[in-house]
């Protein structure tokens, strides 16, 4: 059955008030506040734009590195092709650079809960490019043996392409196949959001109120209205006659207040900022809502916006990465240290502890801090005055 016969087998509707169902069918929905909202249009709400531009660009912003494993651990992959691919550019021919590519990423990922790239090999398999498609243009299925489909549409035709083709990062889902659209989920608090938006710039357009009115104990003709209307905003408009008495004979002025009402809108505007930050899992303050947030608890609510935000999407996209681009024995990881190293004193005492105790040589502090190395620096350091415990009993 075809997307117009399932259209016709449903209920008739107009466009001026569309039933539910036709919303679904082009990817909206309809909320209570009367609203509709798409992933699409979730984005002209400035607390979701905000949200989504911080956090893309957060993980954007972070260190990409390849490793290799070895028996010692790990070391870095920089000679490996993979490196410069995912590190600095994701796609030469389109000229998507990483930062661009995993900005990209993350907002798809954000608000279509799904982001796709097209895996480009060359003749050894080797991973050349990465290449975007919109969330909108696919859905995945499982064929027979369980394993993954994703169907392409490219004008008006459908692609079928293989998983290992397709760098698929899911968001948070309920049957592993693709992930929920947060939007939508979400689309009563983003309705609500929106709503309160239109209603303020329709109140502004059409229906504002005036700072006041004047009273005069006679009925006024048209010409007499006019005149008096331009004398009272000759004597009180304008920067030279700010704070200045004005006075016109045989008239009352009587200013017109905000209304309870409007001042219930104002709350519920702020009110959609927490809601928006609670859907990101987002300290509020990073949103503009400053009223609950002190100059003490910054930097813990900073931690806690890497810890419960860009940590576990960074550990989503690194698990997805690795499953669909990497070759045995190597991983890629984005570095979050940078965003976790605190305040300057904090982050002096945490590397004197690491030095000293032989965790940590000095070179690698001085890489964390972005400061040349330094010879002899690679050497991990002890106290003399320590020794190991099996040591101490033979003496």
């Amino acid at each position: 059955m075809g997307f117009i016969d399932s259209l016709e087998r449903r209920s008739s509707t107009t466009l001026r008030d569309p039933a539910p169902w036709l919303f679904n069918a082009f990817g909206a929905s309809k909320t209570n506040s009367g609203v509709n909202v798409t992933p699409s249009n979730a984005l002209e709400v400035s607390a979701v734009w905000s949200a989504v531009r911080l956090i893309s660009g957060t993980i954007a912003s972070l260190p990409f590195d390849v490793f290799q494993r070895t028996s010692n651990g790990k070391t870095e992959a920089r000679s490996h092709p993979l490196y410069t691919l995912l590190h600095d550019t994701w796609n030469p021919v389109a000229g998507i650079s990483s930062f661009v590519g995993r900005e990209l990423l993350a907002v798809h990922l954000l608000v279509w809960g799904n982001a796709f790239f097209e895996i480009e090999r060359n003749r050894a398999g080797q991973v050349i490019a990465l290449w975007p498609i919109h969330p909108t243009a696919v859905s995945v299925t499982r064929d027979e043996a369980g394993r993954k489909l994703f169907r392409v549409r490219v004008d008006g035709e459908e692609i079928v392409l293989r998983g290992d083709s397709i760098l698929h990062v899911p968001g948070m889902g309920t049957d592993g196949v693709a992930g929920l659209i947060p939007m939508l989920v979400q689309r009563e608090a983003i309705g609500l959001s929106k709503a309160a938006t239109e209603y303020s710039a329709r109140f502004f357009s059409n229906s504002s109120v005036p700072p006041g009115i004047l009273r005069v104990n006679a009925p006024l003709r048209q010409e007499q209205e006019a005149k008096l209307r331009k004398a009272w905003e000759t004597a009180s408009s304008g920067l030279s006659n700010a704070h200045r008495i004005a006075v016109l004979s045989g008239v009352e002025f009587q200013s017109m207040g905000m209304s309870a009402r409007d001042s219930q809108l104002i709350e519920a505007r702020k009110l959609s900022v927490t809601d928006v930050a609670r859907i990101f899992n987002l300290p509020p303050h990073l949103l503009g809502d400053t009223g609950a947030i002190s100059y003490a608890s910054v930097e813990q609510s900073m931690l806690a916006y890497v810890m419960h935000c860009i940590q576990p999407l960074c550990r989503r996209i690194e698990s997805e990465m690795n499953m669909a681009l990497m070759p045995p024995g190597m991983f890629c990881q984005l570095d979050l240290r940078g965003l976790m190293r605190g305040d300057n004193a904090s982050r002096a005492a945490f590397y004197v502890a690491m030095v000293n105790n032989g965790l940590m040589p000095p070179n690698e502090i001085r890489s964390l801090e972005d400061l040349p190395p330094l010879p002899g620096g690679d050497d991990l350091r002890a106290p003399l005055n320590t020794a190991p415990i099996g040591d101490t009993e033979n003496e």
